[in-house]
């Protein structure tokens, strides 16, 4: 699975980010990160850890050069996704675990928690 991050992601990120630099919600450091992290990977493709899978988020994995570590990316930064895995599978807002089934978690086996990672538009 791939998402492709959007080629303005780097100014979204600064049009969010200042404000909270400035009130210091984020340091300084942290803030770098992302700038290069965006500055990086936007208008391209990337790759996901499908092992961890949400509706409006992804876990991108690690980019050489970028970053060593799983970085989690909103969804209001991805332009468009490429073989998604998330059709047909919920997560149990119960015991967090990732069901191929939408009917009963195949974790926990209750019906009520289970949220689908994908909206399925007729």
């Amino acid at each position: 699975m791939k998402i492709k991050i959007s080629n303005d992601a780097l100014e979204s990120f600064y049009e969010e980010s200042d404000f909270l630099l400035d009130i210091g919600e984020i340091d300084f450091g942290e803030y770098q990160f992302w700038e290069k992290f965006w500055s990086s990977v936007s208008g391209k493709w990337v790759e996901v850890d499908e092992t961890n899978l949400f509706k409006y988020e992804y876990d991108v994995l690690p980019i050489k050069n970028v970053t060593s570590e799983v970085v989690r990316v909103l969804d209001d930064f991805v332009e468009e996704v490429e073989d998604d895995v998330r059709y047909g599978k919920a997560r149990c807002e119960l015991c967090n675990t990732i069901s191929s089934s939408t009917n009963i978690c195949k974790g926990c086996g209750k019906s009520d928690y289970l949220e689908l990672l994908y909206d399925e538009f007729w």
